[in-house]
């Protein structure tokens, strides 16, 4: 979305003392952690912050989060599913969400259409098919010494380490028309500044 708020909000993580070995990953229009209200229920002690950051879209973001840290979910003896996860998860969790935090707003990086470009509020963006890329494209794009080319996990760990941001860029891309058939235009990852990132993502930062 290039101007206003999709769903602005909060992605947090928390803990308790009473099940240390857990940890809460969860979303919040609220304004601030505490009027969350987390401590309003029934549970004896309080919560603990472990991170709180703002985001632009908390859906897509808390969706991204808890599919890097699946693995870990806790689930109920009936075999419910919560939002509470193992705390291995943890460091895992807060690397996954910080690419989406506009706390200091420097990670935004929207694609601003000209007085020309849209109709209707969406957006529009022209490319050739000989324009589009996969991921895979902009994985082999790397240095050809890059570890996401080289090691022996090379494609599973691109995938990981980019999982943060594919719904976000995917959506993004569908918006401005810059997507067809599972690939994205490569001048419109250039323009928005998506390309510089998805290139600068560290092999040990995911």
């Amino acid at each position: 979305m290039a101007n206003g708020k999709i769903n602005e909000g909060l992605i947090y993580c928390v803990k308790n003392p009473l099940f240390p070995h857990l940890v809460k990953i969860g979303k919040t229009t609220a304004p601030t952690l505490e009027d969350r209200g987390l401590d309003a229920s029934n549970i004896p002690e309080n919560f603990e912050k472990v991170f709180v950051h703002k985001v632009r879209d908390i859906d897509a973001t808390e969706e991204a989060v808890h599919n890097v840290v699946e693995e870990f979910r806790y689930k109920s003896k009936s075999r419910r599913s919560t939002e509470f996860f193992y705390a291995c998860a943890e460091e895992m969790a807060k690397k996954c969400v910080l690419p989406f935090s506009i706390d200091d707003q420097t990670l935004e990086f929207e694609f601003e259409p000209g007085p020309d470009d849209t109709t209707d509020g969406e957006i529009k963006f022209s490319y050739r098919d000989d324009d589009l890329v996969s991921w895979e494209d902009l994985r082999l794009m790397r240095s050809e010494n890059d570890k996401f080319r080289t090691e022996q996990y090379a494609k599973s760990g691109w995938v990981r380490a980019t999982n943060p941001w594919r719904m976000n860029i995917v959506k993004a891309a569908k918006k401005a028309g810059a997507w067809k058939d599972t690939r994205l235009s490569l001048s419109w990852l250039k323009e928005t500044g998506y390309f510089d990132i998805l290139m600068k993502i560290d092999w040990d930062s995911y």
